[in-house]
């Protein structure tokens, strides 16, 4: 398996520029939503309910990796005005980036390794969520494929075996 920190390796030049249009959509409405309630109290939260020497998103409080994510994730879908996959019922960018940004805490990424998990979140994230909701299309199936995409991006750069 080759290390995803060549971006410009792996992916064509329009791929590398729309991951980075994505990223800066989710951060920015990540920015957005950091006034709102619902971000101040999960920071909170995750501050004093996760621990950990990771510095959550726009804020700088501590949080393990899991802390991190979460702030990250619900500060993001506060507005609910992030990206959207139609066809899954669900927001792919919200957990993917929330996600990898707890990943980051634990295990140093460059930014363009980032960008690449970022581009093979997204498209590992929306093939679950099609397969999942093709066989469950009544139940908002969005906590477990940005669960599955998450894992299966991290694991991938940081080329973990089948047991971890």
């Amino acid at each position: 398996m080759k290390p995803l920190d060549m971006i410009q390796d792996l992916l064509p030049a329009s791929v590398q520029n729309q991951a980075r249009r994505c990223l800066m959509d989710t951060l920015g409405v990540g920015a957005g939503g950091l006034d709102t309630r619902l971000s101040r109290i999960i920071r909170d939260h995750a501050a004093e309910s996760f621990g950990g020497t990771g510095r959550m998103m726009f804020d700088g409080q501590p949080a393990s990796p899991a802390g991190v994510a979460l702030a990250a994730g619900m500060t993001i879908d506060a507005l609910d005005d992030h990206d959207g996959f139609n066809p899954a019922k669900g927001h792919v960018g919200a957990p993917l980036v929330a996600g990898l940004l707890g990943l980051a805490q634990r295990n140093e990424i460059s930014g363009e390794a980032f960008l690449t998990a970022l581009v093979l979140g997204y498209e590992i994230g929306c093939r679950v969520a099609l397969s999942q909701h093709g066989t469950v299309p009544d139940y908002h199936t969005s906590v477990s494929w940005g669960a599955t995409m998450v894992a299966a991006a991290g694991a991938r750069r940081w080329t973990l075996d089948a047991e971890r």
